[in-house]
């Protein structure tokens, strides 16, 4: 079962990613940054997911390289969360 939201979260994940990009290419920027923002959270749940999974024995990956991937999306997350706070509601 957390397989499997691993897969939908990472697919979640890279589609708001790419969809921040092509969004911020266009100067869409707080329609951007808010979906890099939603990716990131994605991607951090799924790095946490692959820990959880790692420390169960599952997977072949050390724990601690997906708690390092997890907390460096959730910081971009927070950062790209700000960002977009102020490009959207600040004006």
């Amino acid at each position: 079962m957390a397989l499997e939201t691993r897969t939908v979260f990472a697919l979640i994940g890279g589609t708001f990613l790419l969809l921040g990009i092509g969004l911020h290419a266009n100067d869409r920027t707080g329609s951007g940054l808010l979906c890099f923002t939603i990716g990131f959270v994605f991607s951090g749940g799924w790095a946490f997911l692959g820990m959880a999974l790692a420390q169960q024995g599952v997977g072949t990956t050390p724990p601690k390289t997906y708690l390092s991937g997890g907390m460096a999306a959730v910081t971009l997350a927070l950062y790209f969360g700000i960002r977009t706070h102020e490009t959207l509601f600040d004006r």
